[in-house]
């Protein structure tokens, strides 16, 4: 599977005693703590969309991946796509669609959550790698 399952994740009490160990396979369990995110990762029947590889374990609900693809007010985001003033292309909506669904969806970014203080959300991911793939897809 994803050689990040051997992580092993320690959490530090203000002593430095440890509180909890988790393991690699639960530190790749969890939902950020964001304002559309689920509690804990699980099931759904179906996932809107291009958040359909995510319907068996996932941190988003049906609703949530249906909105993570609308434009404007009527999307989770209240972001207008086309606000350069021209439409933005069908590829370049299905690459933000693609993202949305990893940020709202994927279980699998504990070793890059981290604690901040925000209006609508608690958690961000911080530092994820990425692959060169990843920065060509999109440019």
């Amino acid at each position: 599977m994803i050689n990040y399952m051997n992580l092993i994740a320690w959490v530090f009490v203000a002593s430095g005693q440890v509180t909890s160990v988790l393991s690699g396979e639960e530190i790749l369990n969890v939902c950020m703590d964001g304002k559309h995110h689920k509690a804990t990762p699980g099931p759904e029947a179906e996932l809107f969309g291009t958040c359909s590889p995510w319907k068996d374990r996932s941190c988003c609900t049906n609703e949530t991946a249906f909105l993570s693809h609308q434009d404007g007010e009527e999307g989770a985001y209240g972001f207008n796509y086309d606000h350069c003033g021209q439409k933005m292309s069908d590829k370049c909506r299905q690459r933000f669609n693609e993202d949305n669904c990893f940020y709202e969806c994927s279980p699998n970014m504990g070793p890059w959550i981290v604690d901040v203080q925000s209006s609508y959300r608690n958690q961000k991911f911080e530092d994820v790698p990425l692959c060169m793939s990843e920065c060509v897809d999109w440019w």
